[in-house]
């Protein structure tokens, strides 16, 4: 709890602070939490012992552990207090909080004046099942039998059955998130027939065929994210772009839900943009979108954490795309931090690919393998075809750094990854098993004429295919054979 503790202090901002501290001023008896807040305060990285051996003789250190809980729960009591009216979300919980006493006082006619208002709030929002407790609550005070209860009231079982319509039918879209983030996980890009017959079954679905099927914002915009998603994965970028711009345009025309509310959503949006453009080489729409997007504020320490991630892949990205790798090399450095608590696992994945890919064509091998350990090294591996990439550079990272013994291992265990996750073309595979014979080699002259047969070998192969998009094999033989 002590880190936990200590990060939840480091995380308030000025307002939360000033309130939380005038608020425990005025409280009855002793002030030990306090004292406790503001040791913990002085310290940049927490440390239990030095704040006890620095305390010894005050209260609280005698009974740290009912003070730090104390200290907990008062910060977050706080917390509710000043950020009653932050969101919608909390707003509308803070309602049913107040229905509820109410309803136990038997003040039934305040509380159907709140019912009627947080309705409003609701319906507006699309927050599906604060609705349902809302009704709830009306019908319970009808049921009461009481002379207390309004004679007009707007109830209806219909509009309940409707709302909970809306409420599966968005579900029903989350579920088909679900299997294409798990392809997705799997691979970027359709490997194969069975893929492709994969996605074209999702595709072919009712909910993914025609808009009118979607029943409310909310599954709106899971129904553009869904195609574009799918369209991106079965190579039409095109048509990918003109979903996610079709949401972008309706996402602004219900900003009060998705950017006001949630700007995520917004963000996502604006995240999948870029990399469609980049993937499509259209830089006008790539270079607009981030325009757009860095001109953005956000309070949220979540919010702040995905945005500034996120831009930090793209900007990454578009040098790799646009081979201006020494324009970025200082941000690729292992010495600085890339990284944060709140980071997803997938963004720092393709994060540290990202450093992999600019150090190696700055030749800077060994840090390339910094961050290549990194990405292997996590036992969480989500997207096989980053992976598969990282192991192709592993490869010729312990080539140009003159590690030959450990490359035959390398390229079986490499070659054996690539083709369980059904990703070694015949192209890939001549290129990654010409090392194998690196070891045998004894002179800078043996070398070269292995890479000048491995050219030659690949020209001849037809199929040029490959998921290794970020080093062209033959330039790369090439410029090792001058």
């Amino acid at each position: 709890m002590s880190q936990e503790l200590h990060q939840l202090i480091k995380s308030l901002n000025k307002g939360e602070k000033r309130a939380f501290v005038l608020a425990a001023e005025k409280t009855d008896g002793d002030k030990n939490f306090l004292e406790l807040y503001y040791a913990i305060v002085a310290q940049d990285k927490y440390d239990e012992d030095k704040i006890i051996n620095e305390n010894k003789d005050r209260p609280f250190v005698k009974h740290l552990g009912f003070t730090k809980n104390y200290l907990q729960n008062f910060i977050l009591k706080e917390l509710r207090a000043t950020n009653s009216n932050y969101k919608v979300s909390i707003r509308l919980k803070n309602y049913l909080i107040d229905i509820e006493l109410l309803f136990w006082k038997g003040q039934f006619k305040l509380a159907i004046k709140l019912i009627n208002q947080a309705k409003a709030l609701a319906e507006k929002y699309e927050y599906h099942l604060m609705l349902e407790e809302l009704y709830y609550w009306e019908r319970r005070i009808i049921s009461s039998g009481s002379m207390k209860v309004p004679k007009v009231l707007n109830y209806s079982e219909d509009i309940r059955f409707k709302i909970m319509d809306s409420y599966f039918n968005a579900l029903e879209y989350k579920k088909i998130i679900n299997e294409v983030t798990a392809i997705i996980r799997e691979s970027d890009e359709v490997r194969d027939e069975e893929d492709l017959n994969r996605l074209n079954k999702i595709t072919n679905r009712d909910l993914l065929s025609n808009i009118n099927n979607a029943k409310s914002k909310k599954a709106i915009y899971d129904y553009f994210i869904l195609n574009a998603a799918l369209s991106r994965l079965k190579g039409d970028f095109v048509e990918a772009m003109n979903f996610h711009q079709q949401l972008q345009k309706f996402i602004k025309e219900n900003k009060e839900i998705f950017i006001e509310e949630n700007p995520i959503f917004y963000l996502a949006t604006c995240n999948n943009i870029m990399l469609h453009a980049l993937q499509s080489e259209n830089l006008k729409v790539y270079d607009a979108t981030y325009k757009e997007v860095t001109n953005m504020k956000f309070k949220e320490e979540y919010t702040n954490a995905y945005y500034n991630s996120r831009i930090l892949i793209f900007l990454l990205n578009s040098s790799i795309q646009n081979k201006t790798y020494q324009s970025v090399k200082h941000l690729a450095s292992s010495e600085t931090n890339l990284s944060n608590d709140l980071m997803t696992e997938e963004v720092k994945l393709l994060l540290n690919y990202c450093c992999v890919v600019i150090n190696f064509h700055c030749n800077d091998f060994k840090e390339a393998l910094v961050f290549i350990n990194r990405i292997l090294n996590n036992q969480k591996q989500l997207r096989v075809d980053v992976i598969g990439s990282t192991l192709i550079f592993n490869l010729l990272v312990h080539f140009e750094l003159g590690n030959y013994d450990y490359i035959d291992n390398l390229v079986t265990n490499h070659v054996g990854f690539l083709k369980k996750h059904r990703l070694l073309s015949l192209y890939d595979s001549i290129f990654m098993k010409s090392f194998s014979k690196v070891s045998e080699t004894k002179t800078k002259q043996e070398i070269k004429e292995l890479h000048l047969a491995t050219i030659e070998h690949l020209k001849s192969i037809k199929n040029k295919k490959t998921f290794h998009y970020e080093l062209n094999y033959l330039d790369w033989l090439a410029d090792k054979v001058k």
